[in-house]
């Protein structure tokens, strides 16, 4: 009976943690020869290889299967087999300057999506059509045959010679592959010359799956990149029970929220399959803050937008939204730091927009008196969705950070998901 690729996988896995080595390259090598361009099986070999003692070749390997990985697009994956091989050989810096001319090229196609991006928001704000979903991709069930008793085993010397050829594209020739794939923000508004300080700097860990790779409450001293696989994000909420808050993919990043807040964890990220990840310390990240302006920026923006994720990931009202429309509609979001004491909104003003207490606190004062608002409420919610002016003073009671979706963007987003609308009009 043919076994399934998961399965041969898994068995290999296996057979290298009980240190059988020339078993897992077997298996390993059944699957390369099925798939000879399953690069990310030949780093396996590469790791199996690098285990039993024999460098040389698993240097061989995974210079090919980085180059490999990279001119397809999976540049986080080859970015992690470069770290690799920079332990092995550090003076080896070609699979690196294609890496970083790769990126290069990356930064410029992403800036040309954006500026799509922006032009098809604006053509739909003004025909106040939403955007359609994206189709999903198709799963494909794959199996593979086991090699029969009577064949030849593949020795480690005949690997390199079975791999495919890699690195023969142009940059040009990946450009568009690149252009269609998820952004990876800490990178790829980087040079050349500045990405290749960048690498050194990482730490590989591969995951088995079912792991935790950071638990809510917990200190940490690092932030992870996903280079691949698959990771899901849950909280505890307001009840103690576990909430989803969705999942991430290669090129998301976590774990950077407790290098902003004294180290502790504010949600739990378990691998969802085997994963393969980049680590960087609290210290390698102050480096790259310190040097690449850039990086800065991209953290702090992502930290602030995962904050205001969960406001809303825990809100009825935005609680079933898509996750890509959530991830979507996060960017549009304009945020404010106000000090404790700051006027907000006087007696008389109009609220243009929803606005969302992300931290702090804010007091509204009334005829009827005072009330303190927390994280997760709204301001002067009834007169936006009323279109009335505003009955009640906001001040901030706090050092407070607030989120304001101008009024254009929340009528586009209501027009999808007209329920979004009525929940809010709970709260008010």
């Amino acid at each position: 009976m043919a076994r399934s690729l998961q399965d041969l996988l898994a068995e290999a896995a296996q057979l290298t943690a009980k240190k059988k080595y020339p078993q897992a390259l077997g298996i390993y090598a059944e699957v390369c020869k099925a798939n000879p361009r399953d690069f990310k099986a030949w780093m396996k070999i590469g790791d199996v290889l690098c285990l039993s003692g024999d460098k040389t070749q698993a240097l061989s390997v995974y210079i090919r299967a980085a180059r490999g990985l990279a001119d397809g697009g999976d540049l986080l994956a080859a970015i992690a087999i470069n770290r690799k091989i920079l332990e092995l050989d550090p003076k080896h810096t070609e699979t690196q300057r294609r890496l970083g001319d790769l990126y290069a090229a990356r930064a410029e196609a992403g800036q040309l999506r954006e500026a799509e991006e922006r032009l098809a928001l604006a053509e739909a704000l003004k025909k106040r059509e939403a955007p359609k979903d994206a189709s999903d991709g198709a799963n494909v069930d794959v199996e593979l045959k086991r090699a029969g008793a009577g064949e030849p085993a593949i020795t480690t010397h005949r690997f390199d010679a079975a791999m495919p050829a890699a690195g023969s594209d142009s940059i040009e020739d990946v450009r568009q592959r690149l252009s269609e794939l998820p952004e990876t923000p800490l990178f790829s508004s980087l040079s050349p010359s500045e990405f290749a300080g960048v690498v050194p700097l990482l730490n590989v860990v591969d995951v088995p799956a079912g792991t935790i790779v950071i638990r809510e409450g917990e200190r940490g001293e690092s932030l992870f990149i996903i280079a691949a696989g698959e990771a899901t994000v849950s909280k505890l909420g307001p009840d103690r029970k576990e909430t989803s808050l969705g999942s991430m993919t290669a090129g998301a990043f976590f774990g950077e929220i407790a290098l902003f807040e004294g180290g502790v964890r504010s949600a739990t990220v378990t691998a969802a399959g085997e994963m393969t990840l980049m680590e960087i310390t609290r210290s390698a990240v102050a480096k790259l803050c310190a040097k690449f302006p850039d990086v800065k920026l991209a953290l702090d923006r992502f930290y602030y937008m995962r904050l205001l994720r969960t406001v809303l990931k825990f809100n009825p009202a935005f609680r079933d939204l898509p996750e890509a429309h959530l991830v979507s509609l996060l960017g549009r979001f304009k945020h404010a730091d106000l000090p404790a004491g700051q006027h907000i909104f006087g007696v008389g003003a109009a609220v243009g927009g929803l606005i969302v207490l992300e931290s702090g606190a804010v007091l509204e004062r009334g005829e009827h008196g005072a009330r303190q608002l927390r994280g997760g409420d709204f301001v002067g919610i009834h007169a936006f969705l009323n279109g009335q002016p505003l009955t009640v003073r906001y001040e901030a009671a706090a050092q407070s950070r607030l989120y304001q979706l101008p009024r254009d963007l929340y009528a586009t987003l209501i027009a999808r998901y007209p329920k979004v609308d009525a929940e809010l009009r709970k709260f008010a």
